[in-house]
């Protein structure tokens, strides 16, 4: 099978969920949930999704949701198919240029100037806001204790790029008029990962919370704080969140890979359509409003390679009894 999304929460109800007018699109490829619970994957009213195959290894439930085919109930459970692959190690903290922020202050990685950015360790995470387009030069970018925000008809572009979070503070908020471009790296420690975490968390923050202070307070009602991030139907243990609202968020090519992060995705706009692949290993997925998200196979068509243990798989079947 082609393996395009996993859930990896084995008890939380809603690991994969499908709310409002939510869809997903996986053409030949697999979706999978992990989670035993009887609710473990959900479909809401008008939820959609199309895949190859979609399985549970609990329950389903979505009586008024579309899921085609319907998902298969009681699957075995997979493990983490990257749990042995090498991530990045945080480096020593790198500070914005002086050129990036109008006021020439550096101490909040607060980016509001058009600029290209090097790969490094980023301490406090990154905030592109105030229409600021930044192009990422090709590497490994870690947020460490802090999250990547990228607000305010802010845009955010690089290809060859791998983004690796780390901390209880990291996590990504891609708000509603936000502009993202972004594909992984062909190769290096994060080949084929376009988005990575450290596998520990103990108290995370949801970056949607303070970027909501951060805007109530600095800006007009014309460029409105995002709304509070949708609270899951459960948790099991600490999660990140990384959140994407952008309406045009289409091309995120490669893997995301998120062992204890909740990806939320409530856009109203197709999410990765234009995307030769999208995998996403996660925690948990869970969709809002009217956002599609575009699981591509289309692994011949791009240089990104795809991680070992998803994508295809190929296997062996043996009756031994």
């Amino acid at each position: 099978m082609r393996l395009c999304m996993l859930t990896l929460d084995q008890s939380a109800p809603g690991a994969f969920n499908l709310q409002k007018r939510a869809e997903v699109t996986a053409d030949g490829c697999s979706l999978y949930s992990n989670s035993s619970n009887v609710k473990g994957m959900v479909g809401g009213d008008s939820a959609m999704a199309k895949a190859q195959t979609i399985c549970s290894a609990g329950g389903y439930s979505g009586a008024r949701a579309n899921f085609a085919p319907p998902p298969q109930t009681g699957c075995p459970t997979l493990g983490d198919p990257l749990k042995d692959r090498s991530l990045p190690v945080p480096g020593s903290c790198m500070p914005i240029p002086a050129s990036a922020n109008s006021k020439g202050d550096t101490s909040q990685n607060l980016v509001d100037q058009s600029i290209t950015l090097d790969p490094g360790t980023y301490c406090g995470g990154l905030h592109i806001t105030k229409k600021a387009n930044v192009t990422l030069r090709s590497g490994i970018y870690v947020m460490k204790d802090g999250p990547l925000v990228v607000d305010q008809k802010g845009s955010l572009t690089g290809t060859d790029v791998g983004l690796f979070f780390a901390g209880d503070q990291a996590g990504l908020l891609f708000d509603k008029k936000s502009t993202i471009s972004l594909a992984a790296p062909t190769t290096g420690i994060m080949a084929g990962l376009l988005m990575a975490e450290d596998r520990t968390v103990s108290s995370p923050v949801d970056p949607t919370t303070a970027i909501i202070s951060f805007v109530g307070a600095l800006l007009s009602p014309l460029s409105p704080a995002p709304s509070p991030t949708p609270q899951p139907l459960g948790v099991t243990r600490p999660l990140r969140t990384y959140r994407i609202i952008s309406d045009d968020a289409r091309t995120m090519l490669g893997t995301i890979y998120l062992p204890v992060g909740r990806l939320v995705i409530d856009a109203d706009k197709p999410v990765a359509d234009q995307s030769a692949y999208t995998v996403i290993v996660a925690a948990q997925v869970n969709l809002y409003e009217g956002p599609n998200l575009y699981l591509n196979a289309n692994y011949d068509a791009t240089s990104v390679p795809v991680p070992k243990g998803v994508g295809p798989i190929s296997g062996k079947l043996l009756l031994t009894q």
